[in-house]
């Protein structure tokens, strides 16, 4: 920690070394953005201050006034959109044209159009100050290991977290989140806005109806699909991960949980996603199948996923490559 040199009040040292993305910034200034606090949870604002603050810097802010709108309205989106991803900020992700439509629809639904016009406006100059220094900031949110699948150390360390918990009610959401996310992909969410019913068997296979702008149906890989099985046991109707909902940050229950029922490693609906889609990427599965699984429209999405998927031997595939057919 870095005594705040105006203040006196305590700045950690990974937010006093953003201060090099805006070096002639006054110091008043610099006092108001690292002391300003949001309305939002100690968990959303621990994880999402260090990426708010860098992108305000990128606007290079001068005066009060704009240094607080810039804060309030950079920290909301965010930590809507921390929520509503599962926690992990993607750079590339952010601020992009669809969330930011969505944003507008969810959250702010009753404002004036041209408040609503304001914020789009706003958001789309937080992006394009941001492009130059992407390289700078991609490291913020989480780092790369925790964006990577967990072990097979790590997934035994989470069972036993799950089956540990106090109570049922505890145990199915623990089970709801491992078997959700780690056996059909669920995003934090999908997991939320998934109902008991969603969960179908079909010739011994369990299936999860995802609800959402990216409905489908996902069979649930072995073996969470016990997992899951066990988060449903004498339901048949309700949500599937039990909690309030708050309309603005629905996965913002899934966030609390974690936060009142604490394991290591954390357990992340991103990074159970992204086992499960490197499990399908490793077991070959055709890549319009795998985007239509995963709920995703471009094949782009998936470039994160292929530094952790296994390399391909040639040998193994010689004979499907050379048997092709070209039309």
């Amino acid at each position: 920690m870095i005594k705040h040199r105006l203040t006196d009040k305590p700045v950690p040292a990974n937010i006093e070394a953003l201060r090099h993305i805006d070096p002639t910034m006054p110091d008043w200034t610099w006092r108001i953005i690292t002391n300003y606090e949001p309305r939002l949870s100690a968990t959303q604002w621990e994880a999402t201050r260090e990426f708010v603050i860098s992108c305000v810097l990128s606007m290079k802010p001068r005066t009060f006034d704009n240094a607080r709108r810039l804060m309030t309205m950079t920290s909301r989106y965010v930590a809507w959109w921390w929520a509503r991803n599962g926690g992990e900020l993607n750079i590339q992700g952010v601020f992009a044209e669809n969330d930011r439509r969505l944003y507008l629809a969810e959250v702010l639904p009753k404002h004036s159009s041209i408040y609503r016009w304001g914020v789009q406006r706003q958001l789309i100059e937080l992006e394009a100050s941001i492009k130059p220094r992407r390289a700078d900031l991609i490291r913020f949110g989480t780092h790369k290991e925790h964006r990577a699948p967990y072990t097979s150390k790590e997934l035994a360390t989470l069972l036993s977290w799950a089956n540990g918990l106090t109570t049922i009610l505890k145990r199915r959401n623990a089970w709801a989140l491992l078997g959700g996310c780690g056996g059909a992909g669920l995003s934090a969410a999908e997991l939320i806005a998934a109902q008991v019913e969603d969960v179908t068997v079909h010739e011994g296979v369990m299936f999860v109806n995802v609800r959402g702008d990216k409905a489908r149906l996902v069979p649930v890989a072995e073996p969470w699909n016990r997992v899951l099985a066990r988060s449903l046991e004498g339901r048949e109707t309700g949500d599937l991960f039990h909690g309030i909902r708050i309309r603005e940050y629905p996965p913002r229950v899934l966030q609390l949980f974690l936060t009142d029922h604490p394991c290591q490693p954390r357990p992340s609906a991103a990074r159970l996603n992204c086992g499960w889609i490197v499990a399908l990427l490793d077991a070959a599965i055709p890549l319009p199948l795998l985007l239509q699984l995963a709920g995703m429209s471009s094949a782009s999405g998936l470039q994160r996923y292929l530094n952790h998927a296994k390399p391909a031997a040639l040998a193994a595939h010689l004979s499907q490559i050379t048997s092709a057919v070209t039309r």
